[in-house]
């Protein structure tokens, strides 16, 4: 089952033993894009996170996580992108630069893109993690996930084979089709990893504006 986000909330989830966790959201847009362009600014360190100015944070360490969540139309909240790290309350007004974790197991949030140099396949933190084979890094012996791979390269040769970088020569493509079978495959990867890893599909079309789109779609094990 996959949905499309209602809108986009860049949020911070503070939380210590002493007082609980707490979700302050200090922006929402209605695009993914829009929403990247302010999050990551934050997350690199060159902005601080807008704290709302009638919120106020006891002093003390706490666990900090900053996340950009889609909001669903039911009002689930999926988180798309997140950082975490351990700091105290009075560094939350300043910039910081939130940490990249290293991890060796399957990603939490696993992202697909179909891109011209390959797919491009990003985790929580939109590091790129690897293209169409990227499974086996992970789960070598999946026969079912090494199988999908090949459904996946295959998706990608159609936007490799058939799409040009000016958009102007893309009037042609079918976009209908390459997208139902792009949200097919993704559907197909979340239902194999379960609650093992939460799935996206970043739906761009290359398109003159105003038929272009770079939004994301949502997908949930049953």
């Amino acid at each position: 089952m996959h949905q499309k986000p209602d809108h986009f909330e860049i949020a911070l989830i503070v939380a210590s033993k002493l007082h609980g966790s707490r979700r302050i959201v200090c922006a929402s847009h209605g695009d993914f894009m829009t929403s990247c362009r302010a999050f990551y600014p934050i997350a690199n360190g060159k902005n601080p996170f807008p704290l709302p100015p009638d919120v106020v944070l006891p002093i003390e360490t706490v666990d900090a996580t900053l996340t950009l969540d889609a909001v669903l139309p039911g009002g689930g909240i999926v988180p798309c992108i997140l950082f975490e790290q351990t700091l105290h309350t009075a560094k939350i007004r300043t910039k910081i630069k939130w940490p990249e974790p290293s991890s060796d197991d399957l990603p939490e949030r696993i992202m697909f893109c179909p891109d011209f140099s390959g797919v491009c396949v990003q985790d929580q933190d939109s590091a790129v993690i690897g293209a169409y084979d990227f499974f086996l890094d992970y789960l070598p012996n999946d026969q079912q996930l090494r199988t999908l791979s090949d459904e996946i390269r295959e998706w990608q040769d159609l936007y490799e084979d058939g799409v040009h970088i000016d958009p102007k020569n893309n009037t042609s493509f079918d976009w209908e089709d390459f997208h139902a079978k792009g949200i097919a495959v993704c559907d197909k990867v979340q239902q194999l990893l379960g609650r093992r890893s939460q799935v996206f599909y970043r739906k761009i079309t290359e398109l003159p504006p105003p038929n272009d789109e770079n939004s994301l779609v949502v997908f949930l094990p049953d």
